[in-house]
Parts: structure tokens; sequence; C-alpha cells
């Protein structure tokens, strides 16, 4: 993903996977070029991908507006949500 898909992102996940690494990814927003943004879509791919392809392979993952600054508005552990 390059830096332009990465300020464009409405939503990003931190993950902390058990081997110790520590990650950020940045949602696709949109299903198509021609369609507008969408957030449930982005969010919708990343918990996807955190079920998935990643799944017994992390121990925290953190949602986060893709402002500067910003709270967590989701967390999961050891696969649960939690509440913040």
């Amino acid at each position: 993903m390059n830096e332009k898909e990465r300020q464009q992102a409405l939503t990003r996940l931190w993950v902390k996977f058990k081997d110790g690494n520590k990650v950020h990814f940045y949602s696709r927003d949109r299903k198509s070029r021609k369609q507008k943004t969408d957030r449930e879509v982005g969010i919708g791919r990343l918990k996807k991908m955190l079920f998935t392809t990643f799944r017994g392979k992390w121990e925290k993952a953190w949602f986060y507006e893709n402002r500067p600054q910003t709270l967590p508005f989701m967390k999961y552990e050891d696969g649960k949500r939690v509440d913040l």
C-alpha cells in the first residue's frame, strides 16, 4: 500500500502478534474505483483479514480512525471483543 492510499484510508488496525511483532494495517474502503468510500467496507475487510488470515496468531487488535491522536473505537483481545 502506497502513502496516498494510507492517507485516504478511513480506518487503521494495530495488531500485536504472539511473537511480539506490532503492525499497522490500513483499510481499503471502496468496493471498486468508481464507488464512494464506505467505512463499513473497510472495517469488514480488516476484520476478515484478522479472523481468517491471522487466526490464532495475534494477541491484541485495536481499530482506530485514521487521524493523529485518536483513541481506539474497537478492541479485541485473544479473539474476543473488549468493552471500551
